[in-house]
């Protein structure tokens, strides 16, 4: 994949798909910095200032994988958790990059990926805070990738459909999971190294004219 000796930084490598691409990364030579939330709270634009304001900005990599997502019925929806999700879903993502992609605009290279989810295009009852999260991130996406494009940064969306994860285990119990891989064409759920290696792919040296794309990695769940 031609990475050896690139810096990455991924945000939420503590969770399934997450940890999966750290690990693929580093099997791949990449330099990978993935802070634990003691040191950068996504939630908190404070803790994200004050991490880099201290912290190395130069990276060729950035992936955005953090994520919460909190239910709620619409009349019931409490506006802290709205922001809580809103912050850590997508506002961290922003403050971020803002640190990190003048450089990478500067060395004229840069590759970002970001994790969303089938929800920034469907969504389901007690889901609107996480689905519009989601839905921010695919802006954000485009966006950077038409400002960023002539300056060889390309930016990407990974959208998973049903990855076989702890939040997955949290929010749908075995039956629900059962009932759903009956709509799935290839039959089950992904599992987070096959998210990974694409993340992979998008930012590899292979990757040279993919940009600004929601890409849609669900076994064929939204075209049945």
């Amino acid at each position: 994949m031609q990475l050896e000796g690139k810096r990455a930084f991924i945000t939420g490598a503590s969770g399934g798909i997450g940890s999966a691409i750290k690990e693929v990364f580093e099997l791949n030579g990449v330099l990978v910095v993935a802070p634990e939330r003691k040191d950068l709270d996504l939630a908190d634009r404070e803790s994200i200032d004050e991490y880099f304001s201290r912290a190395d900005k130069d990276f060729d990599i950035v992936v955005n994988c953090a994520g919460i997502n909190i239910l709620s019925d619409f009349d019931k929806i409490d506006p802290v958790d709205m922001q809580k999700i809103f912050q850590t879903n997508f506002f961290s993502a922003v403050q971020l990059l803002q640190y990190i992609i003048p450089g990478m605009k500067e060395r004229g290279y840069g590759r970002v990926v970001n994790i969303e989810s089938l929800y920034a295009l469907i969504s389901r009852e007690r889901r609107l805070s996480y689905a519009a999260s989601k839905s921010a991130m695919s802006a954000l996406t485009r966006t950077l990738a038409i400002e960023y494009g002539r300056h060889n940064v390309l930016v990407n969306a990974i959208l998973p459909g049903y990855v076989m994860t702890d939040m997955t285990r949290k929010n749908l119990d075995q039956k629900d999971i059962d009932k759903i891989c009956e709509r799935i064409p290839l039959g089950r759920l992904a599992q987070p190294e096959e998210i990974a290696k694409l993340a992979l792919f998008l930012c590899s040296a292979q990757n040279t004219y993919i940009t600004g794309q929601l890409i849609i990695a669900d076994g064929g769940f939204t075209i049945v």
